[in-house]
């Protein structure tokens, strides 16, 4: 399960990185928000990855922009 750091937002297995789009599933705790960064379920950040925008919504099913792709979460 993807964890976004910051103020600890956990996030379901569903979440979904394709190239620097991170599609959220369902947001289990915590809010998303800008600078936040992605740390993997053994929490590892993943690659340095941080989200660095918005792009619609702000929770379940939102979709935000990170600095890079980087893969699987």
């Amino acid at each position: 399960m993807p964890v976004i750091s910051g103020n600890l937002v956990s996030v379901s297995n569903t979440a979904n990185l394709t190239s620097t789009t991170l599609t959220i599933g369902t947001v289990t705790s915590g809010s998303i928000a800008i600078g936040q960064a992605i740390i993997s379920a053994t929490n590892a950040i993943v690659g340095g990855t941080y989200i660095v925008a918005n792009i619609s919504g702000s929770g379940s099913g939102s979709t935000w922009q990170v600095n890079q792709s980087s893969g699987t979460l």
